[in-house]
């Protein structure tokens, strides 16, 4: 089956906010537990600021729609790719890894991002300015957004378990809609970047994610072409970050290719997923590069240890 493409199950979008999925992310790789329940009291004792424990559940609900957290061994847990990468680069960019958010976004919630970004710029929402901007209007786009995505994917979503509405409640368009544009606004992605991030992806189907995605982020963000990082460059940050995200033994690949670009698109400069895979195969001498239990990825760790 191909790959799902729409976030199936956002609840809630009263102050979501980067700082509370990591705070999600981080109880629960403290914490391990089945009980989720348990989960959300410890949110609301460090949260501070939300009373009921229910009230936490849009949080952990949200990071595991964007892979950062996954339920293993009847255990809710850190997901060791794309949660391990969150954690490390929230805490290195000051909680904003920008780049590397719009990327799970369109990963994980490309099918009604597209269309739903689509029509924001084709009505002239100004969806930065949150006094002006209208519930009724958001719901309406995100309306004609689901049902674009139903028409393209029909026979991938009627078979999605647990079922997906193909008809939704204004307030289910309203939560999902409403997470959007939270993130989008705190990520900083203007109405000039929106409008060069859809120029790029306009003739492609995400996902999957196209090879050059961080390529196509930093042009939007940054308006200009990002530079290629050469081969010596990506060896030592393979190396460098690896001691940073790994597990007992190993490091997720893909974790390490979204933290490279995510601390060199600043700079201008990002890498391809090919050129990651390349690297290390071309150099196994330095890497040992295993196959990964997450679909898409791999596992790699260093065969020395360099002196920096």
């Amino acid at each position: 089956m191909e790959e799902i493409g729409v976030m199936k199950y956002v609840i809630g979008d009263t102050d979501i906010s980067l700082r509370r999925l990591y705070l999600a992310v981080e109880i629960s790789e403290e914490i391990m537990e089945d009980n989720i329940r348990l989960l959300w009291r410890k949110f609301i004792e460090r949260d501070g600021k939300l009373s009921s424990p229910r009230s936490a559940e849009p949080f952990f609900s949200l990071a595991r729609e964007l892979g950062f957290l996954q339920k293993r061994e009847g255990r809710w847990m850190i997901s060791f790719s794309e949660g391990r990468a969150f954690k490390y680069l929230y805490r290195k960019t000051r909680g904003c890894p920008r780049y590397f958010i719009l990327v799970q976004f369109l990963k994980y919630d490309g099918w009604f991002l597209k269309p739903f970004l689509q029509k924001i710029l084709e009505e002239s929402v100004n969806y930065i300015d949150k006094k002006r901007l209208k519930t009724k209007l958001i719901i309406d786009i995100a309306k004609k957004a689901w049902k674009e995505m139903w028409s393209k994917h029909y026979n991938t979503l009627k078979m999605v378990e647990p079922p997906l509405l193909e008809d939704p409640k204004p307030r289910t368009l309203k939560h999902h809609a409403s997470v959007v544009i939270k993130i989008l606004r705190e990520i900083r992605v203007s109405l000039d970047v929106l409008e060069r991030l859809l120029k790029k992806i306009s003739e492609l189907e995400i996902p999957p994610l196209p090879n050059n995605i961080y390529f196509i982020v930093g042009s939007a963000f940054n308006n200009v072409d990002p530079n290629p990082i050469q081969e010596e460059e990506i060896i030592q940050k393979l190396h460098d970050f690896y001691y940073e995200i790994k597990g007992m033994r190993y490091a997720s690949l893909y974790a390490a290719y979204s933290i490279i670009n995510e601390l060199t698109l600043p700079r201008n400069k990002a890498v391809t997923w090919s050129s990651i895979i390349t690297t290390i195969r071309r150099n196994r001498g330095i890497f040992e590069l295993q196959p990964s239990f997450t679909f898409r990825d791999y596992l790699y760790a260093p065969r020395i240890r360099f002196i920096t």
